[in-house]
């Protein structure tokens, strides 16, 4: 797992370096999932989820309106794409974007991953980048 690990200002708001695995392993049927809400924060859940983001936020300090002024683009690398969730465009953070993944049967599911947030809807480079992997176990 790689990203920038500063603190990066866009505007008035701080961007917060966050460090993240997205992994579930259960028996049956496992998923996971990743929530980038509007006020900063971040939560992963999903069937055997062992998922950890730190710290669990994009921006600093949470505030409803932080979404208003940041757009999120996921890339994937290789891999399996989200059944649910945008990828390959920039989409406002401020209405919650999620993505999630699913496996029914014994076998692995896996993506890599790039995550960028951007400060305008359109042009310039990101404010922060990470890229993971997400992986899904069914046993």
């Amino acid at each position: 797992m790689t990203g920038s690990m500063q603190v990066l200002m866009a505007g008035s708001i701080p961007i917060t370096p966050f460090a993240l695995v997205l992994k579930s392993t259960a028996s049956g049927v496992a998923t996971c999932r990743l929530d980038m809400l509007t006020d900063g924060s971040i939560t992963t859940s999903g069937t055997g989820n062992q998922s950890t983001c730190v710290p669990p936020n994009w921006a600093l300090p949470l505030n409803a309106a932080n979404g208003t002024n940041f757009w999120v683009q996921m890339t994937i690398n290789s891999g399996t794409a989200p059944t649910t969730g945008t990828v390959g465009v920039r989409q406002s953070l401020g209405l919650s974007p999620l993505w999630s993944w699913g496996r029914t049967g014994v076998g692995v599911t896996s993506a890599n991953i790039t995550i960028d947030i951007y400060s305008a809807s359109s042009g310039g480079g990101p404010v922060f980048s990470i890229t993971t992997t997400m992986t899904i176990t069914v046993t």
